[in-house]
């Protein structure tokens, strides 16, 4: 992950939390990982919503978070 990404998440950090990243190093990353699983959730409404008459399969779900993450 970029230096500019991460230095924006603890920001989003402090102002969400009134805690400071290096100091809560735990609370920090499990914040990280409620944000991801966020994204994916939203991610599937997404595509739950856009794509009515097919269900979101994992492999297709997989292959989207792929290519998010590539770029």
């Amino acid at each position: 992950m970029e230096a500019e990404a991460i230095e924006e998440l603890k920001l989003q950090f402090r102002e969400n939390t009134g805690l400071e990243p290096e100091k809560n190093a735990a609370d920090f990353a499990g914040w990280l990982f409620m944000q991801r699983q966020k994204g994916i959730r939203d991610v599937i409404l997404d595509l739950s919503e856009r794509n009515q008459n097919q269900p979101v399969t994992v492999s297709h779900l997989k292959s989207i978070l792929n290519r998010l993450l590539l770029y």
